[in-house]
């Protein structure tokens, strides 16, 4: 919560990654104490998940602290990591807080599947997002990252890659005025050699 304020305050202000970082040795601290038993915990799984949530915001906004944020109404390059790793921050809190007052499940046995095909969705976008373009490679993240659990259904997956992958086009470049390809970007070589987008902007320009 102190680096939510401080963001607020200004967002590239040179003690903002402090306060994260003191954010975080309080978030660690926490865990440890929970850990070891020093206050009930009666939905463990729970309120780690919750922490876990909250450090993943902390370090969004520790990483998206250089980006500018919004000028008027126009939304910046730092405008969408923050807010969402804010509402990530928040939710974490909440489920940190159910794990504390209400009853739950223990801890569960950890599996690869899960963290194997969320890190190949992430890699997929971020590898594939400039030649691919936001919609294949938006629809292929989804997809794969649906197969982190085993019930997983191919149907099912196809239509909520599809689904958000619309969402994803309509809000990133339209939305938030990302300047984000929609599609794969394909480098025509003319008669010298210069690229499609150089013709492009030269039939423009003679038709102005």
């Amino acid at each position: 919560m102190l680096a939510v304020v401080a963001w607020y305050k200004s967002p590239t202000a040179p003690g903002i990654a402090q306060i994260e970082l003191y954010s975080g040795i309080v978030l660690i601290a926490v865990g440890v104490a929970a850990q070891a038993g020093w206050f009930k915990i009666t939905a463990r799984q729970d309120f780690f998940g919750g922490l876990g949530l909250i450090a993943l915001a902390l370090f969004a906004l520790w990483a998206s602290r250089d980006l500018p944020g919004m000028r008027g109404f126009a939304f910046g390059p730092g405008t969408a990591p923050r807010m969402f790793g804010i509402m990530l921050g928040l939710m974490g809190v909440v489920v940190a807080l159910t794990g504390v007052f209400t009853k739950g499940p223990p801890v569960s046995r950890f599996g690869i599947r899960g963290p194997v095909f969320i890190l190949a969705s992430v890699y997929i976008f971020a590898f594939g997002i400039r030649p691919l373009g936001l919609v294949i490679t938006s629809f292929l993240s989804i997809f794969v990252s649906a197969f982190a659990t085993s019930e997983v259904r191919w149907l099912e997956a196809m239509i909520w890659a599809a689904v958000l992958t619309l969402f994803c086009a309509l809000l990133f470049p339209w939305g938030l005025n990302l300047p984000l390809p929609l599609w794969p970007t394909i480098d025509i070589a003319a008669d010298r050699g210069t690229p499609a987008r150089s013709n492009v902007r030269t039939a423009d320009r003679r038709m102005s």
